[in-house]
């Protein structure tokens, strides 16, 4: 399923200023819209924008780059060292260095030559434009007059691209806003547990009431790529190739006999709601052995599951983990429903087994209950879940190294 992405103007207009983001990136994200992996939304709006801003963004960072003054003289007592004339030299030739790369830069602007600008234009020829609309247009006024976010007083651009992506999105698909515009972020700032930026609640509110779906912020493409690679699309093959057991728990019986809801998906991620949703259908009657997973298991083996489960719940060092995880293979195909929210609730609020998610054999582990048991998990779990896994991985390692096992 692929992932919608909606990149602001600011970040677009950064990589002509100094930027934590590499033009690499811009690179693989159009490779992730060229593989159907992610849908990047452009509206003309923001096309406009760059336009208009980047001759000036050209000009502001060289007159920055060309700000830093070069110390030429020498302290009288090194003048005489051997040195002297070295620095004197490497100074000059680091001051025509200088000029000459402005130039140069400037040249290529002109024709949009520069590197920066291929790979921009590259990405946009991928991308989904969304021309102007006047209707559209109106309800940006509208929104801007009563002041909902984002935005601010005197221009309508955000709200304008906003109310686009509202009409333009489809609905239950999560949006990705990749901006370093705090109009799209709460004003108590804050990550959350994926390390994302918390968003402005009043937005995430909207697009979950319009869209049914949620809504992410993040403040550089690099970030975004990496998110992707070690959490959505982890996540999304994991529950497509992992068995989906033919049987799962009725969520919820119509009165009348009609099509079972599945009211309780609702807030999940886009890609666990697919999956979950086209899954088999329920049927009335089934083996018990398939509603208890665990109904073969003789009461010596139930007992020994029960303290396998109990010993990783409450681990208390990483390798009591990894000898938990271990001694939980051979009952991976015989926890139950209590079992598995136990184990999912464990991974959230135990740091010895948070800290240490992406370690092959815990991250193999989580990534297969996931999968096997999402029906039977809570959403707000299951979201938790798939944000945290491998996404802390170097975070994690240097918090363990600060922590007692």
């Amino acid at each position: 399923m692929a992932t919608h992405v909606f990149v602001d103007t600011n970040i677009y207009l950064s990589f002509y200023h100094f930027s934590n983001d590499d033009i690499d990136s811009l690179g693989t994200l159009r490779q992730k819209v060229i593989d159907s992996e992610v849908i990047l939304h452009l509206p003309r709006q923001v096309m406009n924008e760059w336009e208009r801003n980047r001759e000036i963004k050209l000009k502001t960072a060289a007159e920055e780059f060309n700000k830093p003054a070069f110390q030429t003289q020498i302290p009288r007592h090194m003048a005489s060292l051997a040195m002297a004339q070295q620095y004197s030299e490497a100074v000059a030739q680091a001051k025509r260095a200088r000029e000459v790369l402005i130039a140069e830069a400037t040249a290529a602007a002109r024709t949009y030559e520069l590197a920066v600008d291929k790979a921009l234009l590259d990405l946009f020829g991928s991308a989904v434009l969304h021309e102007e609309e006047y209707s559209i247009y109106t309800l940006a006024r509208e929104r801007a007059e009563k002041g909902n976010p984002p935005g601010k007083p005197g221009s309508i651009g955000d709200q304008y691209n906003w109310e686009m992506l509202l009409d333009r999105v489809p609905e239950n698909a999560d949006l990705y806003v990749i901006t370093k515009d705090g109009d799209f972020a709460s004003a108590l700032r804050g990550s959350e547990a994926s390390g994302l930026i918390y968003p402005n609640l009043f937005l995430r509110r909207e697009w979950q009431g319009e869209k049914n779906a949620d809504l992410y912020i993040v403040d550089s493409i690099k970030t975004f790529n990496t998110h992707h690679d070690r959490v959505i699309k982890q996540a999304e093959a994991a529950l497509q190739n992992a068995a989906v057991p033919v049987v799962q728990q009725r969520l919820e019986v119509a009165e009348e006999g009609e099509a079972n809801e599945r009211a309780p998906l609702q807030g999940l991620p886009a890609a666990v709601r697919e999956l979950a949703e086209n899954a088999p259908p329920v049927i009335d009657e089934v083996p018990e052995n398939l509603v208890q997973p665990d109904a073969a298991l003789t009461p010596e083996e139930l007992e020994e599951k029960r303290q396998a489960v109990e010993a990783l719940a409450e681990s208390l060092s990483f390798h009591a983990t990894h000898q938990a995880i271990q001694r939980l293979d051979r009952f991976k195909d015989y926890l139950n429903r209590h079992d598995a929210n136990v184990l999912a609730d464990a991974a959230i609020s135990n740091s010895q087994i948070g800290w240490i998610l992406s370690d092959f054999d815990v991250n193999e582990f989580y990534l297969r209950l996931l999968s096997r048991h999402i029906a039977e998990l809570e959403p707000e779990t299951v979201d938790i879940l798939i944000n945290r896994l491998d996404i802390d991985s170097e975070s994690g390692r240097e918090a363990s190294d600060e922590s007692p096992a």
